[in-house]
C-alpha cells in the first residue's frame, strides 16, 4: 500500500523531480512544494500515511474496496439513479417547449460500490450506477460521492444519433428527441 500512496501521488512526484534538478544538493528545493508532499529520494513515507494525508481526493484513493452488486438493487440505488434521471431532465426543462423528452428510468444495469476508509473514518462508499431510459432508448452512468451528491453524470449511449433534431439550447447529451425502437445504437 505504500508504494501505491507514493508512486501515485503528484505532489510526492512533483517534489521528487524538482529535488533532481538540484542535484546532489537535493534537499535544496526552491520554489513551490505542496505541504503534504514527501521526497521520495530523501525523506521517510509514514505507514500510518492514508489518502487524505497524501491530498489523494477520496475518487481515486487505491484504498478503496469495490463491490459489484448483481440484481439486488437496494432503495439507495434506485433514489441515486432517480436524481440522475431529475438531474438530466432539468438540462431541458427550465427552458420553455424544447423538443427534449423527459428521461424515465427503465432499469438499472449494474450498480459498483467502493467503500474507503479515508481520513480515519469508515464506510464511506462511492457509488457507480448504470442505468437505462426508456427514452431514446438511452443509457446513463452516474457516479455519486459518499456526501449523495453527483460527482459526473454522463450518457453512455449513442447520442449523436439526435443530432438533427435535438433543441440547440440544449447539450446534445442530455437531449433525448426521438423515440427509437430497441435495439438502436
Amino acid at each position: 500500500m505504500i508504494f501505491l500512496l507514493t508512486s501515485k501521488v503528484f505532489y510526492d512526484l512533483h517534489q521528487t523531480m524538482k529535488s533532481l534538478l538540484h542535484y546532489p544538493k537535493i534537499e535544496e528545493v526552491n520554489g513551490h512544494i505542496h505541504p503534504l508532499s514527501y521526497n521520495i529520494l530523501n525523506e521517510a513515507i509514514p505507514r500510518s500515511r492514508e489518502c487524505s494525508d497524501a491530498g489523494v481526493p477520496l475518487w481515486s484513493c487505491a484504498c478503496r474496496q469495490q463491490t459489484v452488486v448483481t440484481g439486488n438493487w437496494t432503495d439507495v440505488h434506485k433514489n441515486y439513479a432517480q436524481m440522475a434521471a431529475d438531474k438530466i431532465n432539468t438540462h431541458h426543462s427550465q427552458k420553455p417547449q424544447t423538443s427534449c423528452m423527459d428521461v424515465h428510468i427503465d432499469t438499472i444495469t449494474s450498480v459498483i460500490e467502493q467503500t474507503f476508509a479515508y481520513g480515519g473514518r469508515e464506510n464511506l462508499v462511492h457509488y457507480h450506477i448504470e442505468f437505462k431510459s426508456q427514452q431514446g432508448p438511452s443509457k446513463w452512468q452516474v457516479q455519486v460521492n459518499p456526501k449523495g451528491s453527483i460527482e459526473y453524470l454522463k450518457q453512455i449511449s449513442r447520442y449523436e444519433k439526435y443530432r438533427d433534431c435535438h433543441d440547440k439550447r440544449v447539450s446534445i447529451e442530455f437531449c433525448i428527441c426521438r423515440q427509437y425502437p430497441p435495439g438502436t445504437p
